[in-house]
């Protein structure tokens, strides 16, 4: 009994994210083992815990998502005493974990294209609007002061004095 071992096959849930058709599979593990030691009683404690997948892979997205609910063994621990008056040497305790994990998957869909396209419209819209509204209202400024007050320009100047004498005169 000196190289003795105690392996356990468990067969486990695992989430795979790339496969749309079934992303919760099961597989055979065989990493659970202990190595014996006859003047030792070892105990150990197997964490199971209750998962939760979610799955909306439909490019409409119209329904309500896909979940499946599944229990995962996701951890062992391990401690040691001196051997028992019955003389076990292996004591396995499967314990429910109080912790669990929700995995959650979503395609891009039509809705959310649509939403982030309407959303950059919307907001070249709003630049354009702003870009427009501070231009026009400069407009509106200066043709309103070009009323009130009286600006002679040198090109006005020109056109009224060719407009009356046929000659063009410079002021200096």
């Amino acid at each position: 009994m000196k190289n003795s071992r105690f392996s356990l096959a468990i067969e486990n849930t695992v989430v795979n994210m790339k496969d749309y058709r079934n992303g919760v599979h099961k597989i055979v593990e065989d990493g659970l083992y202990w190595e014996l030691v006859p003047t030792l009683r070892k105990k150990s404690d197997v964490l199971i815990r209750r998962n939760e997948a979610v799955f909306e892979d439909s490019y409409v997205q119209l329904g309500f998502p896909s979940e499946e609910e599944f229990f995962q063994v996701v951890e062992h621990s391990e401690s040691f005493e001196n051997e028992s008056d019955e003389g076990d040497i292996l004591s396995i305790y499967f314990r429910y974990d109080k912790v669990s994990d929700i995995y959650e998957r979503q395609v891009y869909s039509f809705a959310e294209l649509i939403g982030q396209a309407g959303g950059f419209y919307g907001a070249l819209l709003a630049m354009g609007a702003l870009m427009i509204s501070l231009f026009t209202e400069r407009l509106f400024v200066s043709s309103i002061l070009r009323k009130i007050y009286q600006i002679d320009t040198w090109q006005e100047n020109i056109r009224y004095n060719k407009s009356k004498s046929g000659k063009v005169f410079h002021r200096r």
